[in-house]
């Protein structure tokens, strides 16, 4: 039997592990330095996660650390990634890491949404749903819809074919929630209106900005097929 805590390198001779360089696993033992500082994103609380395993490898930005690890308060499961060979802030990529929005989305609604995110993984609720809305607001002004009431704006974009009756109604939803967490009322957001907060108005963003270029691009590369 090996001893614990022994590190094991893989020399790989196959094109993905030349891309990596050097692979090294590391079983660890179960001391507390076999922890990670995180914040579980399954039960959302801060956890010194135990780590099951690790690998360290090269890529083109230097060293990095994977890290399989489990939470100390709910045991949900995860690997995350940190840079400089585990000198960095462990960020989440598995199961699901930070999206990065297109970057034909307008710099400043793409600040907006990013803040909005992190505001969510702080448990603040309130303050990613008016973030969200700041999104929407930023959407029709880069549009050329400046009213004074965003309903009257986002009504704008469906009478010049921006976005459909079905946006719309998306929209004018993140609207009412953003409302919501601007003003002082009884009601509340839930971490749940939150989160659908933000996948809505990322594929809203999606919609106007990525897929109508997309589709854009495919009818002309049909019609010069067609000529």
């Amino acid at each position: 039997m090996e001893p614990a805590n022994q590190a094991h390198t893989i020399s790989d001779t196959d094109s993905r592990s030349a891309a990596l360089g050097r692979i090294i696993l590391s079983v660890p033992d179960r001391s507390p330095d076999s922890r990670l500082a995180v914040v579980c994103h399954s039960c959302g609380y801060p956890s010194s996660a135990y780590v099951a395993g690790k690998i360290t490898a090269e890529d083109d930005d230097g060293l990095f650390e994977l890290s399989l690890i489990r939470c100390e308060h709910c045991d949900a499961a995860s690997v995350v990634r940190q840079d400089e060979a585990g000198e960095a802030f462990p960020i989440e990529v598995w199961p699901r890491g930070p999206r990065t929005l297109d970057e034909r989305v307008p710099p400043g609604i793409r600040q907006s949404v990013t803040e909005a995110r992190n505001c969510f993984e702080a448990g603040s609720y309130l303050a990613t749903a008016v973030l969200v809305r700041r999104s929407i607001e930023g959407l029709c002004a880069d549009q050329g819809a400046n009213h004074k009431m965003l309903h009257r704006a986002l009504q704008d974009l469906v009478g010049r074919e921006v976005i459909d009756a079905r946006l719309l109604e998306w929209a004018d939803g993140l609207r009412v929630l953003g409302n919501i967490g601007a003003h002082f009322t009884k009601q509340s957001v839930s971490k749940q209106d939150a989160s659908d907060a933000i996948d809505l108005i990322e594929a809203l963003l999606d919609y106007v900005y990525v897929f109508a270029a997309k589709f854009e691009e495919f009818k002309a590369r049909r019609d010069s097929h067609d000529r």
